[in-house]
């Protein structure tokens, strides 16, 4: 089943609103792998909408996005989209969960989400 645009604008402001209601990692650093794969997730959210709402169409599923985003034209978003990607795998799977590991995802997850509103 697709979502529709405003479907995942919506899953994606139910994890932003999550996520900022946690407690600040540097204070409860155990949080930080939830942290990490929630940036993941909203950015993968916003994706979906941003695709939709720019070429009328997007992915439900997060493998391969890289290169569909790379076919839609969105080199930038798919470069990043593949280091958030890597940060969430060093954080679920490994040992990737310091501040810096959580600013970086922070960080990609701003930036996925403004071109998505742009």
């Amino acid at each position: 089943m697709r979502m529709l645009a405003d479907a995942h604008r919506q899953a994606a402001q139910d994890l932003e609103d999550t996520l900022a209601r946690m407690s600040d990692p540097a204070q409860w650093s155990r949080a930080n792998r939830l942290l990490i794969d929630g940036y993941w997730g909203a950015a993968f959210h916003w994706i979906a909408f941003g695709c939709q709402q720019k070429y009328g169409k997007h992915k439900e599923k997060h493998s391969s996005l890289v290169t569909f985003l790379r076919d839609m034209g969105e080199p930038t978003i798919s470069a990043r989209w593949e280091t958030l990607e890597n940060t969430r795998n060093g954080g679920s799977y490994g040992h990737h969960t310091d501040i810096e590991d959580v600013e970086e995802a922070r960080r990609l997850y701003e930036e996925i989400r403004a071109w998505a509103l742009s």
